[in-house]
């Protein structure tokens, strides 16, 4: 008799701890800032010259301004869910759906057309969902709109769905999660027809500036947003700093770098 390949994991699998561990396996890490943002000042917080340091080539994209989603792809194409950065909203056949700041309405469009062919591996395509929610959403049009960029795709192996949320979450935190390259992000983005976040720069680490003032007038020059859906681009938010293997990421965010400079000039006086 022939034996019959079960597929590793689908919907019907994930019930209590397992989707919780999932949940926590696929969360995506928090990107710290290039230069070191002193939290110790809850109201200005002010940028040290302290900036992370990159090696080989260094790749910029834009910091798409609006709310961090998910689309959780379970291996060989049995099923996917969505989720915010902070939780599981929806999966796929659900009746009753939570939507929270459009996230679902947008990415389920997504989700649809996503493949993951792989038999041992949970894919998550992180997508930034921006154009209608938000301040700033006006930066990008006329808020009659939505669209998501992809900015990350991570690979999580079925077999760490087995482990207890704790675990899950130690795992996590210490880098556990695979993550595409520059390459296999590209390759991922052609093959799936998902558009991702503005490439805007690629140059050698040593180029990178490394002062507070002077990262401020390298970013000068992409102050307007490539990511436009109608209408005149309106201001970015800032930029996304990543190596090649995109183990290495920073955010450079124009307000953080305006406010650290303008306290500065203020003391100076």
């Amino acid at each position: 008799m022939k034996a019959i390949n079960k597929v590793t994991l689908q919907l019907s699998d994930l019930y209590g701890p397992r989707l919780r561990a999932l949940d926590s396996a696929t969360k995506y890490p928090a990107i710290p800032t290039y230069h070191t943002l002193d939290k110790s000042r809850r109201k200005s917080p002010l940028l040290d010259e302290d900036p992370i340091s990159f090696r080989g080539t260094v790749w910029g994209y834009e910091k798409v301004d609006g709310t961090n989603g998910r689309i959780v792809l379970l291996p060989e194409n049995s099923g996917w869910l969505i989720g915010s950065r902070d939780e599981l909203l929806t999966a796929v056949g659900d009746l009753v759906v939570r939507d929270a700041l459009g996230i679902v309405a947008t990415l389920s469009r997504i989700a649809e057309r996503l493949t993951n062919p792989r038999r041992d591996m949970v894919v998550t395509a992180y997508l930034e969902v921006y154009g209608q929610q938000g301040e700033a959403a006006a930066q990008y049009g006329n808020r009659s709109v939505s669209s998501a960029r992809l900015f990350d795709v991570s690979l999580v192996p079925v077999s760490i769905l087995d482990r207890d949320v704790e675990a899950v979450a130690r795992w996590r935190d210490h880098g556990g999660q695979e993550w595409l390259d520059e390459g296999q992000l590209d390759g991922f983005a052609e093959d799936q027809s998902v558009q991702r976040a503005p490439e805007l720069f690629a140059l050698a680490s040593h180029m990178l500036p490394t002062t507070v003032a002077d990262m401020r007038v390298f970013m000068e020059r992409y102050a307007t947003t490539a990511a436009q859906l109608n209408g005149a681009p309106g201001r970015s938010e800032g930029l996304v700093l990543s190596s090649t293997d995109r183990r290495t990421k920073a955010k450079v965010r124009f307000a953080d770098y305006d406010r650290t400079l303008a306290l500065r000039a203020d003391a100076a006086k």
